[in-house]
């Protein structure tokens, strides 16, 4: 979804009079309109392990480590938006000759306060969560602002155990299924 998306509309009316005695030329209008998607996702910062030796065993990325996972969200602040995260069960090597992968086990945190600060979040179950994409604070009922939009941001983190392996990049996707109503 691009957000930067224009879609024009150009309208033309012809207005005709039927009268015998009066004609009415006909009259064009000309109407452009720029029509926003109601929701758009990112990706901010790709989740990283790093460099790892073959047994190494578990590996970390806790939340709030700057190599964690950050997906945003942008829609209208009052949506109600259901989220989960699809993610493999390990890393797979890049070469697909090698069929050993490492075990990875990843988390993930939401902030609807329209900020980025994971201290701010709560955890995403693994079965997905619905939720306003703008929870105002405690006793605010609305910010005084006239953007509509509000952005989402999402925090994936995790770990993953590396065994006797060969060496070689592995990698996986994670996947955001995001429903809006």
């Amino acid at each position: 979804m691009n957000s930067g998306k224009t879609v024009s509309i150009y309208v033309l009316a012809l207005f005709f009079s039927l009268s015998i005695a009066n004609r009415v030329p006909a009259q064009f209008i000309n109407l452009q309109l720029k029509i926003e998607p109601e929701l758009s996702a990112s990706v901010v910062n790709d989740l990283n392990f790093g460099r790892i030796a073959t047994n190494f065993g578990l590996k970390s990325v806790d939340i709030g480590d700057p190599n964690m996972g950050i997906f945003t969200i942008r829609a209208f602040r009052n949506q109600r938006i259901f989220v989960e995260l699809i993610n493999p069960d390990q890393l797979k090597h890049e070469n697909p000759a090698i069929n050993e992968g490492i075990p990875v086990l990843l988390q993930a945190s939401v902030n609807n306060r329209g900020e980025d600060d994971y201290r701010n979040s709560f955890d995403i179950p693994m079965s997905g969560a619905l939720f306003n994409v703008y929870d105002y604070p405690s006793g605010i009922q609305s910010r005084n602002t006239s953007d509509l939009w509000e952005t989402v941001y999402i925090y994936v983190y995790g770990s993953i155990d590396v065994g006797n392996i060969p060496t070689g990049v592995y990698e996986g996707d994670v996947f955001l299924s995001v429903v809006y109503e």
